[in-house]
């Protein structure tokens, strides 16, 4: 499953134009010499981008990953730190790399929960590159080399999205499905054998697929506490929240007593997204006046508390959609941010700005980049203004 961090990487750099697909990669000694499972390629041998691609998603190749990661980082050492430091960008905190291909190393670690934001970053960040893990086979030569994902074909609705086995991690397997509106992802670890790892995984999918839809998949496997805020919010924003929800009026709702609820595992709605964690939950999104819960940014290190503002509106309601818009727009970075609608007091009117935090500085930036691109005005915030609207 590391390879899946490895075509991350790959993509992040074709997007940016650091790569293209037909562009030629020389064969190292290192690549070379790696242990199977790979292509058996040669010292000084070429492979393009797109066909190292194909062959790490098919046939796990260790030496087409190993030549993909020396092409970015120079050395795989060099960019397996930069696989570690963008896991940890994308809230993968229980993930470590030391090598690009998934090769047993007692300091190589991940979780299955990291492994499905993984996957879930993969599939919202590069869609236009998401079709290659549906690779069924793989032509190098005369040889054809079949994708060791047994469920692509044989399981309704699967689109991808990786194996992987080492003796001391057993049979794994990251599968992602749509199907009547719903998107899936789920994560088997530890399989015996193949088999029992893939009949695993076809309960776990037929489980996900009776589940109610979920706010947010970035929660699978777990409750979302949601923390409650100093005041109940006012019914007009409350109203506000529901509609954009697609929820009906309550009147007299109170977000601010309501239950926490757990969100059902790797659920999401394909077409009608509901609100976002930053808007669904009670105290991320406080009414204009109220302040975000020092626990939920407070307790941050103070690198991961840059924010971004996505607008300054006339009216709480718009702030509150273009959070949704942004949202949307770039869920990876945004759907795990704490999001609020900070008043901002003129002398004839109330002013009302669109703001999300709970991310690096780099994160920030790279947020507004992408929002900027969708004609989303955008500006990255330091914690020394996400914090100032905290109470004390």
């Amino acid at each position: 499953l590391t390879k899946m961090m490895t075509l991350y990487m790959v993509f992040e750099a074709m997007r940016d134009g650091k790569l293209h697909p037909g562009q030629m990669l020389t064969v190292s000694r290192r690549a070379a010499g790696q242990t199977p499972s790979k292509l058996f390629l040669k010292e000084g041998r070429k492979i393009s981008v797109e066909q190292a691609i194909l062959s790490v998603v098919t046939k796990s190749a260790n030496d087409s990953a190993t030549i993909l990661a020396e092409a970015l980082g120079g050395t795989e050492f060099a960019f397996a730190q930069k696989m570690t430091a963008k896991a940890h960008e994308l809230g993968m905190y229980r993930t470590q790399f030391r090598n690009a291909t998934g090769l047993p190393n007692r300091r190589q670690f991940t979780t299955a929960r990291d492994m499905a934001i993984l996957a879930r970053a993969l599939r919202a960040d590069f869609p236009e590159y998401f079709h290659y893990f549906a690779t069924e086979q793989f032509q190098w030569g005369r040889r054809q080399f079949r994708n060791h994902n047994n469920l692509l074909g044989s399981y309704a609705g699967v689109n991808g999205i990786k194996t992987g086995y080492t003796r001391a991690s057993g049979f794994n397997l990251t599968a992602s499905a749509e199907r009547d509106g719903k998107r899936i992802i789920a994560v088997v670890m530890g399989g015996r054998t193949a088999k029992s790892r893939d009949a695993q995984m076809r309960k776990l999918l037929d489980r996900a697929f009776t589940m109610p839809l979920a706010a947010d998949t970035r929660h699978a496997m777990k409750s979302l506490q949601l923390p409650t805020p100093p005041q109940k919010p006012a019914p007009g924003f409350t109203a506000a929240l529901r509609q954009l929800a697609g929820l009906p009026a309550l009147p007299h709702a109170n977000i601010a007593k309501a239950a926490p609820q757990p969100v059902a595992l790797a659920v999401q709605p394909r077409d009608k997204p509901v609100v976002t964690t930053a808007m669904a939950a009670a105290g991320a999104l406080p009414v204009p006046g109220n302040k975000p819960s020092v626990n939920a940014l407070g307790q941050l290190p103070r690198h991961q508390r840059w924010g971004v503002q996505v607008g300054t509106f006339k009216a709480a309601d718009a702030a509150a959609r273009r959070i949704r818009q942004a949202t949307l727009v770039a869920p990876t970075y945004l759907k795990p941010a704490i999001g609020w609608v900070e008043p901002l007091e003129q002398p004839n009117r109330t002013l009302y700005r669109a703001k999300l935090a709970g991310m690096s500085k780099r994160i920030a930036h790279n947020t507004c980049r992408i929002l900027v691109k969708k004609n989303i005005r955008c500006i990255a915030v330091p914690p020394s203004q996400t914090m100032a609207f905290l109470a004390p």
